[in-house]
């Protein structure tokens, strides 16, 4: 015993250099460089005890779960993973009551109900083990466990004490280390919000400046009862609507009363002009860029369509889109999903879209200039002047859409000046 005796207090004398080293190192660590510490930690636990593996195991604030683990063990020596776990319910079930598993000889210090956790020791040629779980503010946030594989060896209280007390500062930096991230997700999450609002605000103001009332929209003539009273019938489905007519023929105008019509008008009605967005910045007006992704992009930016998430957004001159970036709108029309200039993560939105065009669409699309992009569900229109019906009698004070045709997957029926019984008849 006189032989043992300076060996065990050199062991203790240790673990008190090493607790007071990691208390002092562990304050002043950032979330990112705390695993890294943990490993270096375990090694030294490992060395000093004269143990062969050391594991900390991390629990879940809801169902008291191991969800994550840090390890070291010896060359030779496998660590310790969470499916091995699943095959102890014993020990977990101590584990979970924050009760300490103390076992010098595992083969005879197993009570006969750990039948899985003797086997397990069999099979892992495991001899002793020593495991102290930590709780702080009453919940159960961590264990520190150690075991011997080349030979058993006992765990005195005072050491057992010491072990308990890293256990404890492990468990305090993974406390904190999940507060730092929750508060790092927080503002994360804040900063997205504040970046969408922003993004918001400046195209609201942009649609303010050049807002129009359903009610604005002015005129007796039959035609245009006719035009209102499609518009009514298409707004509330999701389709997506094409606005066929010369400029000046208020396109804009009737996509804001299907917008204030459908179930989204709470949300934004985000409005782009395809054919005034300079060639070389499309890509990232409509679907944003991170910071960095070209020179000048000094900033995270989100896109029209991330804008318009849950709302619409209205694509004016449609067909004038570069025949390379109409393929990345058939895919957000088709999957809702898209990438950010300089992103390979997918995002994903709910966006309904209304586009309008003044060219001759099915010129553009047998020339291939234009994909057609309404080769999904869509609803067409054509918008010839009001002008033009005035020798109906009607006094015309604006250029208005006259008539809508064809809903969803038919293919669109263009109406023009020649608007009689038959066309109205193919319409719907």
């Amino acid at each position: 015993m006189s032989h043992e005796l300076p060996a065990a207090e050199r062991e203790l004398e240790f673990f008190e250099r090493l607790t007071a080293d990691i208390s002092s190192r562990f304050n002043l660590l950032s979330a990112d460089e705390l695993p890294g510490a943990i490993a270096s930690t375990l090694q030294g636990v490992v060395e000093a005890l004269d143990v062969d593996r050391s594991t900390v195991m991390e629990l879940s604030k809801a169902e008291n779960v191991v969800e994550s683990m840090h390890h070291w063990a010896r060359p030779g020596i496998p660590p310790l993973e969470l499916a091995d776990l699943e095959a102890v319910p014993w020990f977990l079930d101590r584990l979970r009551h924050g009760e300490t598993v103390r076992l010098a000889d595992a083969e005879r210090d197993l009570p006969p109900e750990a039948i899985a956790e003797r086997a397990y020791a069999r099979s892992a040629g495991q001899k002793s083990l020593l495991t102290i779980p930590v709780s702080l503010d009453g919940r159960l946030v961590s264990a520190l466990s150690v075991g011997t594989f080349r030979h058993a060896r006992n765990w005195p209280e005072p050491l057992v004490e010491r072990v308990r007390l890293i256990a404890q500062i492990i468990g305090a930096a993974l406390q904190r280390r999940r507060h730092d991230l929750a508060l790092r997700e927080s503002l994360a999450e804040i900063e997205r919000l504040n970046t969408r609002l922003e993004a918001e605000n400046r195209y609201l103001d942009e649609e303010i400046k050049s807002s129009h009332q359903f009610n604005e929209i002015i005129g007796e003539s039959a035609l245009l009862r006719l035009a209102l009273g499609r518009v009514e019938q298409v707004a509330p489905t999701d389709s997506t609507v094409m606005l066929l007519g010369e400029s000046g023929t208020g396109k804009e105008l009737f996509a804001r009363a299907v917008h204030e019509l459908s179930p989204r008008r709470k949300h934004p009605l985000v409005r782009v002009n395809c054919a005034a967005l300079p060639a070389g910045l499309i890509e990232s007006e409509l679907f944003g860029h991170e910071k960095g992704a070209f020179t000048g992009a000094v900033a995270q930016r989100l896109g029209r369509f991330e804008v318009a998430d849950g709302g619409t957004i209205f694509l004016d001159e449609v067909v004038e889109l570069p025949i390379d970036l109409q393929g990345r709108l058939l895919r957000v029309l088709q999957e809702g999903e898209f990438e950010r200039v300089g992103s390979s993560r997918t995002t994903r939105v709910d966006v309904r879209v209304i586009a309008a065009t003044n060219r001759d669409l099915e010129a553009a699309v047998r020339d291939g200039s234009f994909r057609g992009l309404l080769s999904v569900p869509a609803f067409a229109a054509r918008q010839p002047e009001e002008a033009r019906q005035s020798q109906q009698g009607h006094k015309p004070s604006k250029r208005f859409p006259t008539v809508l045709v064809q809903l969803h997957q038919r293919p669109p029926t263009y109406i023009g000046d020649d608007f009689g019984s038959k066309n109205l008849r193919a319409g719907f």
